[in-house]
């Protein structure tokens, strides 16, 4: 089958993707072998490219410590080739001794003294001594830790801790921003603010806004570990604070009006598919995420509210009045429902076990072939619903309430209790669309409603 231009590193063996990675000449000898393959255990191609991802940067870094190992080796024979012919001991005399503890004395706080015993206790080299030019790094191990220390050294005793207390997802996103990091940043030592701001400002030209900030969180999480097991000093300074996220520049999405509503959901009823149908007319009259509605349980829907108990903000465990128009589409979801959730039997076969995962793709192939671009996502609905309430007069932290948005000022976002459950119910009422296509009202009127 032809190569698609961003399936490097992927063949295929009976649909099973395949990961294959031809290893540099030089590299070959340490590595065993000229190629590596890896069955990647998945006939999913956006799954096969997120771990081909992962073993891709893998086998980079490989090749960059093969490559650095080889630089050492030869630095080593260099050195016990000077070693051999250097000058005896006794030219680190006391006078020179002398003028590198004044040295240190006016760069360490403390002075010299106080190095001296952390210096000790660490069992750092003192051979430094009457080097001039070593000072830097001597007070450098002082006050940072061994500065020769591999970045990554302790990523998976790091890993191993936070495995039950974070997502796999967000596992995953902590090994891969520290690793990419490390590329970079090969020993602790060489971890300065300046470069790190520098990195940051070049990831930020390739990727969102919100990824950036996904590595740095993930990466000064990783070094708060390493000051906490004191590989690096606790009270040094921290080359991850108050760094600013230059992303590259993209376009906020946009809301669909209300007649490209009714499009999409007629378009979506001609495709046959009720479920995204469904998943279209509930984020409409809720604003919900599309993570949230996917999880909507049927335990959940209460007479005349929906409870969302979990959400990606604390402003998003709320309570949705159910608009009129909505409560026979509900009614429909729960008397259909197979598996206890309104929108029932979605796929959750992604690595991750996200419900929401694959229908989001068909509502983004959907919105593709009416027309609309990158600027129109399925949170563009959640948009519309803002705009609409808007629009309709309704006061924005009513508006907040309903959709679980943070509250802007003091007042309202942290001494009021929020907007009661009649003034949610009056505001959502106010959300107005054009009539249902034939197409989903016949479905509708095939599903006997509870109440019946």
């Amino acid at each position: 089958m032809p190569k698609h231009p961003t399936n490097h590193n992927l063949y295929q063996n009976h649909l099973t993707w395949t990961f294959r990675f031809n290893w540099p000449v030089d590299v070959r000898e340490a590595a065993g072998q000229r190629e590596f393959h890896k069955s990647l255990q998945t006939q999913d191609l956006v799954t096969a490219r997120f771990k081909r991802d992962r073993l891709l940067a893998e086998c980079k870094l490989r090749v960059k410590a093969v490559r650095e190992k080889q630089e050492r080796e030869v630095k080593q024979q260099l050195a016990e080739t000077y070693a051999g012919v250097k000058e005896d001991e006794e030219f680190r005399t006391l006078q020179e001794e002398a003028i590198f503890g004044e040295a240190v004395e006016r760069r360490y706080p403390g002075g010299f003294l106080a190095a001296e015993k952390k210096a000790e206790a660490h069992g750092w080299d003192k051979t430094l001594r009457g080097y001039e030019d070593k000072i830097d790094q001597f007070t450098s191990e002082v006050t940072s830790g061994d500065i020769s220390t591999p970045f990554n050294a302790y990523l998976s005793e790091w890993l191993a801790e936070r495995k039950n207390k974070v997502t796999a997802q967000t596992l995953d996103d902590c090994e891969l921003s520290v690793k990419r990091f490390s590329m970079r940043f090969a020993t602790v030592g060489t971890v300065k603010t300046r470069d790190v701001r520098d990195w940051f400002k070049d990831l930020g030209k390739k990727l969102s806004a919100s990824r950036v900030n996904t590595y740095k969180q993930s990466i000064h999480a990783y070094w708060r570990y390493l000051q906490e097991m004191e590989v690096i000093d606790p009270d040094g300074v921290d080359p991850f604070r108050n760094i600013p996220i230059e992303a590259r520049g993209t376009k906020s999405y946009k809301p669909f009006d209300a007649d490209d509503c009714m499009k999409l959901l007629e378009a979506a009823e001609q495709k046959g598919d009720g479920q995204l149908a469904d998943l279209i007319l509930l984020a409409l009259y809720t604003g919900m995420r599309i993570e949230e509605a996917c999880s909507l349980k049927i335990e959940d829907v209460k007479p005349d509210h929906l409870l969302i108990p979990k959400s990606k903000t604390i402003a998003g465990e709320r309570k949705i009045p159910i608009h009129s128009a909505l409560k026979p589409l509900m009614e429909a979801m729960i008397t259909a429902s197979k598996d206890g959730y309104v929108i029932s039997k979605l796929c959750s076969k992604n690595m991750y076990k996200k419900r929401h995962s694959a229908i989001s793709k068909r509502f983004g192939s959907l919105k593709r072939k009416k027309g609309f671009g990158s600027q129109h996502v399925f949170h563009s609905l959640r948009k519309t619903v803002v705009t609409l309430l808007e629009q309709a007069s309704v006061p924005e932290g009513i508006a907040a309430d309903i959709v679980g948005h943070k509250k802007q000022t003091m007042t309202y976002g942290v001494y009021s209790g929020g907007s009661s459950m009649q003034q949610k119910q009056d505001a959502i009422e106010k959300l107005e669309y054009p009539p249902l296509p034939e197409l989903t009202k016949r479905r509708l009127d095939r599903i006997v409603p509870l109440s019946n």
